[in-house]
């Protein structure tokens, strides 16, 4: 079975073998954005809330079974999401998304490795979290996106911090520099970082 690759650090993009894949609901691309952002199980009772707050517990898990009915038509693969009677998740073995791979290399990464992993880290972050993406009827979707582009934001300028200290102490200070510059093109009140 083919790869589904999810971009969601920049503008959100989904791609099946090379080849653009195109969700025609808001709402259903809102969902696999939801669940591609850790590769995690995500409660039901979440998703419900998520986008059918002011709706019944019943309604609202209706709502659900029928987007995720339309999501994976929408998708290359039916198994590319999983669902069980309390939790859904995408397939790890079919999907993989850029905010997982990043979060678990910050998260794992350790003095003993390079600078090279947090480099492909931060490679990974071509803009802000779902830049330009919103779901304008959504209130409680909105406030999660607003809270996840201040944990990516975070993220990044820590990794960006790892590099300019490792490089500093490499002696690298050119390169220590430039990410300093792109700490500071995010960040541009950070004191440490101007020194």
């Amino acid at each position: 079975m083919s790869l589904l690759r999810i971009y969601l650090l920049g503008p959100p993009t989904i791609y099946c073998d090379d080849q653009l894949v195109t969700v025609p609901r808001r709402q259903a691309r809102a969902l696999l954005f939801r669940l591609a952002v850790r590769m995690r199980p995500t409660p039901r009772e979440h998703l419900c809330f998520l986008f059918w707050p002011n709706q019944s517990e019943s309604k609202a898990r209706r709502n659900l079974t029928h987007l995720l009915t339309h999501l994976r038509r929408a998708l290359p693969n039916c198994d590319d999401i999983i669902t069980g009677d309390d939790q859904v998740t995408l397939n790890p073995s079919l999907v993989w998304s850029d905010s997982a791979e990043a979060e678990h290399r910050i998260v794992h990464y350790g003095q003993e490795q390079s600078n090279t992993a947090l480099e492909q880290v931060t490679s990974l972050f071509r803009g802000v979290f779902l830049a330009g993406f919103s779901l304008p009827d959504g209130p409680e979707f909105e406030n999660w996106l607003m809270l996840e582009r201040t944990v990516w934001e975070r993220y990044y300028l820590r990794a960006l911090e790892l590099l300019v200290e490792g490089n500093v102490t490499d002696a690298m200070y050119e390169q220590a520099l430039g990410y300093a510059q792109r700490y500071l093109a995010v960040n541009h009140l950070d004191e440490e970082m101007h020194c």
